[in-house]
């Protein structure tokens, strides 16, 4: 039955597609701020079993990403569903900390923090015309998240939901374009990037 339902979606998918109400679009881009690195309680040393340190640290924090990279299929001028890939990275060094017995010790460790999440995403366009497309989206999926204290070679992973809400999309161009995402998630409060239609 299954197989069966997989063969009606696609050949539905196909005739859309010759039939011009559907259109294909490859999105790759780069993001800042993803609701993990805002909120980094993954990362912190209660979480990841510093036992060193107590509340009293000091740390910073270097993200690389998220980048991002997907797909969308377009279904008429206003509709569009797609699946998102997102990668990031962080090193957090804590140091400052206190021992047992309250005393202030110079204490430096390091987590190093990856991240990779897969999204469907809907998207809804407002204004859709020659080389400009303006949207919003809604994704949700599941993210696969490790950390690692270098110092004490512990180590942590867990699987947890992901989710992405922008509230305004913007892309200009024709064939090949550019995009702007603003918003709240695993693909940060802001993204950029290039877009392809096939």
């Amino acid at each position: 039955m299954r197989t069966k339902l997989n063969l009606v979606v696609f050949f539905v998918l196909l005739a859309a597609a010759f039939s011009g109400r559907a259109q294909g679009e490859l999105v790759a881009g780069y993001g800042l701020f993803s609701s993990v690195e805002v909120d980094n309680t993954f990362y912190s040393p209660s979480v990841s079993k510093i036992i060193t340190l107590d509340e009293q640290y000091n740390s910073h924090s270097d993200a690389l990403g998220p980048w991002v990279i997907g797909y969308k299929h377009a279904f008429g001028r206003n509709f569009a569903v797609g699946l998102l890939g997102v990668v990031a990275s962080m090193r957090t060094n804590y140091f400052g900390g206190k021992d047992e017995n309250g005393s202030v010790v110079d204490t430096k460790q390091r987590v190093l923090s990856t991240q990779y999440s897969t999204l469907v995403r809907m998207y809804y366009s407002w204004i859709n015309i020659r080389n400009l497309n303006v949207y919003s989206s809604l994704a949700a999926g599941l993210s696969y998240e490790s950390a690692k204290n270098s110092t004490e070679s512990k180590y942590l992973d867990k699987f947890s939901p992901a989710y992405q809400a922008n509230l305004l999309g913007i892309r200009v161009g024709s064939k090949l374009g550019a995009y702007l995402e603003l918003g709240y998630g695993y693909a940060g409060v802001a993204s950029v990037g290039l877009s392809l239609y096939l």
